[in-house]
């Protein structure tokens, strides 16, 4: 569940359930419609969602499927090595772990369209506003991130995620938290009981 992720309450929340298809499909989130069907979302396709609420005027929807799409990009990369976080804060720092692998041209436009991201977090949450029109710039902002965010190569993530891990055991800025904490998701993508080694909170 999403505010399992995010350490955020369930009903701050409309996407609700994260979701596999089979063993190494495409990572989905899973939602119903109003006929209580299930919609299952990729990174990308929650991107896309984002723009069909924009166009028919709910930015409070369009903010929160365009905040899930690059919240669940970081998320997806990082389980895939082992890495569990459970706050927001969390998410933005391994946000910008990974952003620090790309090439140094692309580093600060990355940042900057992952604060974006968090913008529209605070939109849904109804801590901001703006107009649709900025909504709708800051989708496609969103939208270059996750395709962006894509190109990092994960072995360099890996590689600098094990030189972090060699020096530390445990870490503590005061912002956010690190153990190598071996634990288990319930259940993530559909998995049931997913192990994983180190946790960032």
């Amino acid at each position: 569940m999403i505010f399992q992720l995010t350490a955020l309450s369930p009903e701050a929340q409309e996407i609700v359930f994260v979701d596999f298809r089979k063993h190494n499909a495409s990572a989905i989130f899973d939602e119903m419609d109003t006929e209580n069907q299930p919609i299952y979302y990729t990174p990308q396709t929650l991107i896309a969602r984002a723009f069909v609420y924009i166009r028919s005027r709910d930015s409070t929807q369009a903010a929160e499927k365009a905040w899930g799409a690059a919240l669940y990009s970081v998320k997806l990369l990082f389980l895939s090595l082992g890495i569990h976080n459970s706050s927001h804060r969390s998410n933005k720092w391994l946000a910008e772990f990974a952003i620090d692998t790309m090439n140094v041209e692309k580093r600060k436009n990355m940042k900057r369209l992952f604060e974006k991201a968090e913008f529209c977090h605070e939109i849904f949450c109804g801590s901001s506003r703006c107009s649709e029109d900025i909504l709708f710039n800051l989708l496609e902002d969103i939208q270059d991130f996750v395709e962006e965010f894509r190109t990092i190569v994960r072995g360099d993530v890996q590689t600098k995620l094990d030189n972090f891990i060699d020096e530390k055991t445990t870490f503590d800025d005061g912002s956010i938290r690190f153990n190598a904490k071996q634990g288990k998701l319930a259940e993530f993508g559909g998995i049931v009981d997913l192990h994983y080694e180190y946790e960032f909170s």
